[in-house]
């Protein structure tokens, strides 16, 4: 029997402790606002939630430079004293049958300190 593949989801973002709603990544973030943390989860019908690899990558836009794709267990993760930029954050999920989801994508943007 062939299953779907699952589905990814960014669940929540915080911005040094503090949620954020995607809508309020429209902006750019202060540039103190540099500690990030970011929750994600894959989805599936018929695999428990234990049963997920992740893989993902920040990427910071503005250096043109490909960032290498890191693999994982955990559901979530943390960028503390991110230098000022615009940033890619990409996450997809793999379930035990080897199954990939779509990937996922977040942007965001902090801004440098006013004497940079």
């Amino acid at each position: 029997m062939e299953y779907p593949s699952p589905k990814m989801s960014i669940e929540e973002f915080y911005v040094n402790q503090e949620r954020f709603s995607t809508k309020e990544l429209k902006k750019p973030l202060k540039h103190n606002q540099n500690d990030i943390r970011i929750k994600f989860l894959g989805i599936s019908e018929h695999k428990p939630m234990n049963d997920f690899f992740y893989e993902y990558s920040l990427r910071n836009v503005d250096n043109e430079v490909d960032t290498l794709w890191t693999k994982s267990n955990n559901r979530e993760l943390e960028y503390l004293n991110l230098n000022a930029g615009s940033y890619e954050f990409k996450v997809k999920s793999k379930n035990s049958d080897h199954l990939f989801s779509d990937t996922q994508s977040l942007f965001f943007t902090i801004k440098p300190h006013y004497t940079q």
